[in-house]
């Protein structure tokens, strides 16, 4: 990896986790906090659904930078598991279900609706 690439994977990977945080810190004792994690896996499934076509192909150090290190670090899917198993621990099985099934729902359409506006902007041009 040459030092440019590299730099742009650390830069990356330092604003993704501090974006992660500020969503932490903006949605901490508000009725939303438990949802910030589901916030930012979808809003990371839409990005790197938006990365994913044909104009991105090249995965240059920007792509790498922008999909390997910012939503990298950003999402959180480990959190998501810690998460589940706390609550099934607490006899929460339903709600692991729903927030289960909401997490893949709306990240699975949220990438799906990346993917497709990233290829309608490029036929616009």
């Amino acid at each position: 990896m040459k030092g440019q690439a590299l730099l742009a994977v650390a830069c990356g990977g330092m604003i993704g986790a501090l974006a992660r945080y500020g969503v932490d810190g903006l949605l901490a004792g508000t009725t939303f906090a438990l949802q910030a994690t589901l916030l930012v896996n979808v809003i990371g499934a839409f990005g790197l659904g938006y990365m994913t076509p044909k104009q991105w192909a090249n995965r240059d150090g920007w792509y790498t930078c922008l999909t390997t290190s910012f939503f990298g670090s950003f999402t959180t899917f480990s959190t998501v598991y810690l998460q589940w198993f706390e609550w099934f621990t607490y006899g929460l099985v339903k709600e692991v279900f729903i927030y289960g099934t909401a997490m893949l729902g709306c990240g699975f359409v949220a990438a799906g609706i990346g993917y497709y506006a990233s290829k309608w902007k490029e036929k616009k041009r």
